[in-house]
């Protein structure tokens, strides 16, 4: 693959984040490096598939930390 072929696929994944989205990113061993959430985290119902991928973590609610 080019490399730019793979940037215009990075931009494109870029451009496919909405505001309303939660992003987990996690490293080869599956162990969790970071969370980015909707600007509007705080006034908002937390989605049930969200909730379960948290407990996964071990993670009671979102707070702003390094986690890795």
């Amino acid at each position: 693959m080019s490399h730019v072929r793979q940037f215009e696929q990075e931009e494109d994944f870029i451009e496919s984040i909405a505001d309303d989205d939660y992003i987990f990113i996690m490293d080869s061993q599956g162990n969790l490096k970071s969370i980015m959430l909707p600007e509007e985290y705080t006034t908002q119902i937390t989605p049930e598939n969200v909730e379960k991928v948290m407990k996964i973590f071990g993670l009671a609610g979102f707070e702003s930390r390094t986690i890795h």
